[in-house]
């Protein structure tokens, strides 16, 4: 194979990697301003029902307390599927563990 087929097919790989990332952006929530917690783990499950494949949060953790509490209940609403409520019960329960 000569070198102009193989610099193709790195440009070609390239194109599929920048598509995929494109994609993958498309598909994931990013956070915007504080929200109580109850609403910001609403934003996440509706985002996550919606056909995001995550969420990117910030201040919605980071500002509190007990981010660790919170970085447990967002988890468990987006990747294990637990109603927003049932993770903000969560949170309150590692929040006074703290």
């Amino acid at each position: 194979m000569d070198a102009r087929k193989r610099a193709m097919r790195g440009n070609e790989r390239e194109r599929l990697r920048d598509r995929r990332v494109r994609q993958s952006a498309l598909r994931s929530a990013a956070g915007g301003k504080k929200l109580p917690e109850l609403e910001a783990l609403t934003m996440a499950y509706n985002a996550v029902k919606q056909g995001a494949a995550g969420v990117d949060m910030g201040r919605n953790i980071f500002q509190l307390d007990a981010p660790h509490a919170m970085i447990s209940a967002v988890h468990v609403v987006v990747h294990e599927n637990l109603k927003p409520a049932d993770g903000f019960e969560m949170f309150k329960v590692l929040k006074a563990k703290k």
